[in-house]
């Protein structure tokens, strides 16, 4: 050891108050290193911050009720069903699907655009129904929406105003609204009220009517004969809070 790292040395250790700020430097260090331990693994409040979120994800089928006559009662058969698939074009290999998957994590909306609907040859009284077969797979319980962002191909212009809408969950009314009171200027119009789907392998039936308003008077019921689609029906997904 060569003469100058030796003075260094004692220098050093003669040195008070290098000494004290050493020793004070390893006290601190040791006390982070003691209160970072116990913080995280004995019981601390960051353990209580849970990191993990949740997924929703529903299985849905989508049907259209056979009622040749559209007077709101499906025709059965014994050997039938009273419904017919509805198949959503697939984006991906441009296939289609009944039923379809929506997903996502906890805190995002997801949607899924519907195949238009359309409704022809119109006349008071009837009825068109649809049956939406949902049953939530994910880990917590999650809402259900039916959305109509949008109409046209009216035949007048304003015949949504003849149009009511209802809807069931399990054969209950949940809703019942019209469309002539919805102004698409302040958005979508959401026709199921965001159902809650409880997780597990239960199945929800989201019955939805769009029924055609019987009239006495000549002028009101010039809608018939047209026709009525909605080319904007969205179904969304999202957490309950």
């Amino acid at each position: 050891m060569s003469e100058v790292l030796k003075l260094t040395i004692k220098k050093i250790v003669h040195d008070k108050r290098i000494m004290i700020s050493l020793f004070m430097l390893i006290v601190v260090g040791a006390t982070l290193a003691v209160t970072t331990y116990t913080w995280f693994f004995k019981g601390g409040a960051l353990l209580e911050i849970e990191f993990q979120t949740g997924y929703v994800e529903m299985n849905i089928g989508i049907f259209e009720g056979k009622d040749f006559d559209h007077d709101g009662v499906l025709d059965t058969d014994p050997a039938e069903s009273g419904y017919t698939p509805v198949y959503v074009p697939l984006e991906v290999n441009g296939g289609r699907a009944n039923p379809i998957t929506v997903s996502g994590i906890q805190g995002s909306v997801e949607e899924l655009k519907l195949p238009d609907i359309r409704m022809d040859n119109l006349a008071p009284g009837q009825v068109y129904t649809y049956k939406f077969e949902v049953i939530s797979l994910g880990d917590i319980d999650s809402l259900f929406d039916l959305q109509l962002t949008g109409y046209n191909n009216a035949n007048p212009a304003d015949i949504k105003k003849y149009v009511d809408v209802n809807v069931f969950e399990n054969d209950a009314l949940i809703a019942q609204q019209s469309l002539e009171s919805w102004d698409e200027s302040a958005g979508p119009l959401s026709l199921t009220g965001g159902s809650g789907i409880m997780t597990g392998e239960e199945t929800t039936d989201v019955i939805v009517q769009f029924c055609f308003k019987e009239t006495g008077n000549i002028v009101d019921s010039s809608y018939e004969g047209g026709s009525f689609s909605l080319p904007d029906m969205r179904i969304r997904i999202y957490a309950a809070e």
